[in-house]
């Protein structure tokens, strides 16, 4: 420590700082924390006060030089001294300066501007204080501190419950705002990165990028909507789910590499798959489209196909029978030209001509056709018991009846009998 009073090593007033310094197998040099006068540092090792240029060297201000090297775990101090006169540290008038450590018990009042660079103030009370400018930096106790002028830290903690004083006209900027409780703002910028820990009650967000485009988040009370002016808004994740308020019914999942899905009373009714799309329970539209060879299959193998292949349409059954019922009434085949109906894959069974005859076959045969006069037959008729009734002219090529066999006749109704009889068979003409 230093001495009050004997002009020995160290003479006048002294202040004293000690920094300790735990050695390593055999350090000699040691850096003095803070630095030191020139012929104004003693050095002790483990409790033993060491000789100046005998023990050590200390000749810049920063480094003590060992003669002999130190120990592993060897305790060195190094006490520095800082000369001062009473007379420059408190005056009535003009300035003052102290070098150390301030400690005031009771409260400090400047009536000037108090410019300072603080780590650290132990005090039980600031009050009154006009100005402070520089860097005030509040490491422990104040009971309360006082200023008109402007506060600059590099930090502040605390709850905010004793901050009074701030109208809401002022605004209030900080690199780094710790706040533990419930801050309510009226309104708030923030142009760098916000982390909340826990819940955040907010009546409406607007997010900036550019001034004239803003995301927004808004809570009317009833409902709530989030929207952008201008763009679009993109949803970005692995997977994605829209849920009911508990979270417990889905409304949409979209899976990535997967599959989309949309339900109703959480309940999955059309969902996407590598093929297209899946639909469970009915599906109604006002229409529906597909392109040229685009099928509509139906049936769990695909039995039952409809498509359109650019020339011609096409119903498929690939199993079992195809049946085209009216059960409600009438059954109509209708076409602009000319119905065939074939059997045994392309065999002629009837051809309905349009404008013209309608013909009927027997193993791809014709057999018989319509004309504008009656009907043509083509090899002959076979009749049973109950006859012929004839209206208009019947002309074929032979007849049998029972056993009797007539050559080519024609038939014609109206007259008076001429010619005889063959069988059964009368002829007018």
């Amino acid at each position: 420590m230093g001495y009050l009073g004997s002009n020995a090593s160290f003479t006048g007033t002294q202040n004293n700082k000690r920094v300790t310094v735990t050695a390593t197998q055999g350090q000699t040099l040691f850096t003095v924390s803070g630095g030191y006068a020139i012929n104004a540092i003693d050095v002790y090792r483990n409790g033993v006060k060491l000789s100046a240029q005998r023990d050590f060297t200390a000749l810049d201000g920063a480094t003590v030089t060992l003669v002999s090297a130190a120990n592993a775990d060897d305790n060195l101090e190094f006490v520095t001294f800082e000369n001062f006169q009473r007379e420059d540290v408190v005056t009535g008038d003009g300035d003052s300066v102290i070098k150390g450590n301030l400690e005031v018990a009771g409260d400090l009042g400047i009536t000037g501007t108090l410019n300072a660079t603080v780590s650290n103030t132990n005090t039980a009370g600031f009050s009154t204080v006009a100005g402070i400018s520089s860097a005030l930096g509040v490491g422990a106790t104040a009971v309360g501190l006082n200023a008109s002028g402007v506060i600059t830290a590099t930090s502040f903690s605390g709850s905010g419950a004793n901050l009074t004083g701030i109208a809401a006209t002022d605004d209030v900027s900080t690199n780094g705002l710790v706040v533990l409780g419930i801050s309510t703002l009226a309104g708030a910028t923030f142009s760098g990165v916000s982390t909340f820990a826990g819940n955040v009650d907010i009546d409406a967000l607007y997010i900036d990028s550019v001034s004239s485009s803003r995301l927004n988040f808004t809570d009317s009370g009833s409902g709530g909507f989030i929207k952008r002016d201008t763009g679009e808004i993109i949803v970005g994740a692995n997977d994605i789910s829209l849920r009911d308020g508990a979270a417990s019914e889905y409304y949409l999942r979209a899976t990535q590499n997967g599959s989309v899905e949309l339900r109703y009373d959480n309940v999955k009714k059309i969902e996407t798959d590598q093929a297209g799309v899946i639909i469970t329970g009915i599906a109604t539209a006002d229409g529906f489209r597909a392109g040229d060879s685009e099928k509509v299959e139906l049936g769990a193998g695909q039995d039952l196909s409809l498509y359109h292949n650019g020339t011609n349409s096409f119903i498929d059954n690939d199993t079992g029978s195809l049946y085209v019922r009216g059960v409600g009434d009438d059954l109509y085949l209708r076409a602009t030209d000319d119905i065939f109906i074939q059997p045994q894959g392309s065999e002629d069974g009837i051809k309905v001509i349009g404008d013209g005859a309608v013909e009927l076959y027997h193993d791809n045969s014709k057999k018989l056709e319509t004309a504008s006069g009656g009907i043509n037959v083509g090899v002959g008729i076979t009749m049973d018991g109950n006859g012929i009734a004839v209206s208009g002219i019947l002309t074929c090529n032979g007849v049998t009846v029972g056993q009797n066999a007539i050559g080519a006749r024609t038939v014609q109704s109206g007259g008076s009998p001429s010619g005889g009889s063959n069988g059964d068979i009368y002829y007018i003409y």
